[in-house]
């Protein structure tokens, strides 16, 4: 009896040996997948039941032989079917088993399926000159419009965002990139203007054409870029030369100074147009009312109010009227900044009804879920052994 016993603990070891080489070789093979394969584990449990089964079973079987009555106990046996017994237990281990297997998620038979992605081109330009150090709005310009690039960030969903920084010159902050928290970050990287001012790494001036003009030239860029790595794919062919840029939305995001003669936003407006390209602009600022700029030492602190070369203050001013005409001429609107933020919602809804390109396709392997099966088994085996019962069926004549 006690090798029977041994004979079967040892297969059910097998076994679950057996299930652990799949689990492991299903990574390599696509026949059969597990959701959650750390469920396999429970399965080790099994022989413990078992012998913990035998072991109970003995001890009943001897403490009714050594407290009960003799014939009392013959006739207690008499109506105990011992084999009913068996496949009750059996009922519950194989319950056990398949409702772990159910918790596994096991997934066998898969389909391949297409997913195309969605989205617009979205470059912001900054305005990083030393206007924006005004704190006419809290706790500055600068730090305002980045809060609001921020806040709009968060609220993009499979849109491309880059990131351009300009004053009297422009950069590309970070290119085009649906890696949100990867922008979110080089946002934060450029210190205050004044700053970048004195150690000499920006021009002085605003020049918001050159950062439109730029704008263009980096969306011109990506355009051929995406053609010559993605030439092998199937997108959306277009022929019209505005139907390729009709999908890309730049926002200047500015307090609108224009403090270069050589510069010409509204001309390069103009040519963004021409190409289909959307140009926003959100105004930082109060407007109507000029706004001395401080200055500030090395360590941060407040030295005087920025003053012009005859000591006259200088006073810095959102320039609202310019902004209107840039964002009107291109198809755009204009949003101000405000200290509740409404704004950027009202942005990120109006680009929204743009219409979208494909921005990629991709494949991906589909497995069949199959734990829906296995959790049936293990209802039925378990309601099974509650309705069985252990007495032998005694008919009265």
């Amino acid at each position: 009896m006690a090798r029977r016993q041994e004979g079967k603990t040892a297969r059910w070891y097998k076994a679950f040996y057996v299930l652990l080489i799949i689990h492991h070789s299903s990574r390599s093979m696509n026949f059969i997948k597990f959701g959650h394969p750390q469920y396999l584990y429970f399965l080790g449990f099994i022989p413990l039941f078992i012998l913990l089964y035998i072991y109970v079973y003995k001890q009943k079987r001897k403490a009714s032989e050594r407290f009960s009555d003799f014939r009392l106990f013959q006739q207690l046996a008499s109506s105990v079917n011992f084999r009913r017994q068996k496949i009750k237990s059996l009922m519950v281990i194989f319950g056990y088993t398949f409702l772990t297997l159910a918790l596994t998620r096991p997934q066998f038979g898969s389909r391949l399926e297409l997913v195309e992605k969605r989205g617009l081109d979205i470059m912001v330009a900054l305005d990083i000159s030393l206007s924006m150090q005004a704190e006419d709005v809290k706790p500055n310009r600068f730090q305002k419009a980045k809060y609001e690039i921020q806040t709009l960030i968060d609220k993009l969903d499979g849109d491309r965002v880059g990131l351009i920084i300009f004053a009297g010159d422009s950069f590309v902050q970070c290119p085009l990139t649906n890696d949100y928290d990867v922008a979110k970050m080089l946002l934060d990287v450029p210190p205050e203007p004044e700053y970048l001012l004195q150690k000499e790494l920006i021009h002085p001036g605003t020049d918001i054409g050159r950062a439109i003009r730029f704008g263009i030239r980096l969306f011109q860029q990506g355009e051929a870029k995406g053609k010559a790595t993605k030439s092998h794919e199937v997108i959306h062919k277009v022929t019209a030369e505005r139907s390729e840029y009709k999908y890309k939305v730049l926002i200047l995001v500015t307090d609108g100074e224009v403090l270069l003669p050589s510069s010409d936003p509204l001309e390069a407006t103009k040519e963004a147009a021409k190409l289909g390209i959307y140009v926003y602009a959100l105004g930082v600022g109060v407007p109507g009312q000029g706004t001395p700029i401080p200055l500030h030492d090395h360590e941060g602190k407040f030295i005087e109010y920025k003053k012009d070369r005859t000591g006259e203050l200088v006073l810095t001013q959102l320039n609202d009227t310019l902004l209107r005409k840039i964002s009107t001429l291109s198809g755009g609107r204009y949003y101000l900044a405000s200290a509740k933020g409404a704004e950027v919602d009202d942005l990120y809804k109006d680009i929204s009804n743009l219409e979208r390109k494909e921005l990629e396709k991709s494949q991906f392997t589909q497995y069949e879920e199959r734990f829906q099966y296995f959790l049936l088994g293990a209802l039925i085996l378990l309601a099974v052994e509650l309705i069985l019962s252990e007495r032998k069926m005694i008919y009265s004549r």
